[in-house]
C-alpha cells in the first residue's frame, strides 16, 4: 500500500520518496503506472511522480473499471526508451513557457514513450 511504511508522507508530507522511486524505476527503463480508487486519499500528487517520471498512466477509477483500465495498460506497450524531446527556435523568438528565456532551445528527457502517449 502506498503512503505506509516506508512511503508514508504522514511524517515528511514533502518527501521526495515517490521521485526517487521513479528515477531508480527510469534507469532500469521501467514504466510505473498508478491506479487509485475513486474517493480515497492517497496523495496522487506524490504517488503520480513515479508516473511522470517513467512515462507511465495515472488513473483515479471507479472501482468496476479496475479490470479494463489493467488491460489498457496492458495493450500499451513502450515503443521508445530514453527519449529526449528538443525544440529549437531563431534568437529572435523566445521560448517564454519553457525552463529558462532567452535560450534558442529546449529540451526534456522523457524517459519511456507508450504506443498511446501524449
Amino acid at each position: 500500500l502506498s503512503n505506509i511504511g516506508i512511503g508514508s508522507l504522514d511524517s515528511n508530507p514533502n518527501s521526495d520518496f515517490y521521485a526517487n522511486i521513479g528515477t531508480a524505476a527510469l534507469e532500469t527503463r521501467s514504466v510505473i503506472s498508478i491506479m487509485s480508487i475513486e474517493g480515497s486519499n492517497c496523495a496522487m500528487n506524490s504517488l503520480g511522480k513515479c508516473a511522470e517520471i517513467t512515462g507511465g498512466r495515472v488513473n483515479v477509477l471507479n472501482p468496476f473499471e479496475l479490470v479494463a483500465e489493467i488491460q489498457r495498460i496492458a495493450q500499451n506497450p513502450v515503443v521508445a526508451e530514453q527519449a529526449e524531446i528538443q525544440v529549437f527556435a531563431k534568437p529572435v523568438f523566445e521560448l517564454e513557457s519553457f525552463q529558462e528565456s532567452g535560450k534558442v532551445s529546449w529540451k526534456l528527457e522523457h524517459g519511456n514513450v507508450m504506443k498511446e502517449s501524449d
